[in-house]
């Protein structure tokens, strides 16, 4: 702030510049605790994508049992099973990550432009960001439905017990 101060000064000759230290200061703390609740908020998403993407796992664990079985019946591995879900999961988590992606910008657009008046520069960088942490939220989300699955005992699911 002071150095800001004093380049004003420099361009305005005859004006007093003084720095508002109090004011600076108490943005300063107020933008630090944003910024905080924000982590807080974003962790908080995750988690909470993590449990869905879980409860959704499972249920397709549960309503694919038969063919589970059959694809173990017929000889695949543990690792065949789990490595055919691992692949769709991922998949819908980047068809996820695509499209949150796009609905963030168009969000932040109309949000930008409608309170500031100014759209916010586009980041790509922000693509692949946010296709590893879909990737990584739909992984750990369903680490335990395909677990389960992977060690579907196919004879009784082809019985239909």
């Amino acid at each position: 702030i002071s150095s800001i101060s004093h380049q004003i000064q420099q361009q305005l000759p005859g004006v007093e510049v003084r720095a508002i230290r109090q004011v600076a200061e108490g943005e300063g703390r107020i933008l630090t605790r944003v910024s905080g609740l924000m982590w807080i908020v974003t962790i908080a998403a995750l988690f909470a994508a993590a449990l869905a993407v879980g409860a959704t796992s499972a249920t397709t664990v549960l309503e694919r049992r038969s063919e589970i079985g059959l694809m173990k019946a017929l000889g695949a591995s543990r690792r065949a099973v789990s490595s055919f879900f691992v692949a769709e999961q991922l998949f819908l988590a980047l068809v996820g990550g695509v499209l949150g992606y796009a609905l963030g910008i168009v969000l932040a657009r109309a949000l930008g432009i409608g309170i500031f008046g100014i759209a916010p520069a586009l980041r790509w960088i922000l693509l692949p960001i946010v296709l590893v942490l879909a990737a990584v939220v739909a992984l750990l989300g369903s680490l335990l439905p395909l677990g389960r699955a992977s060690r579907v005992d196919p004879a009784p699911v082809l019985r239909g017990e």
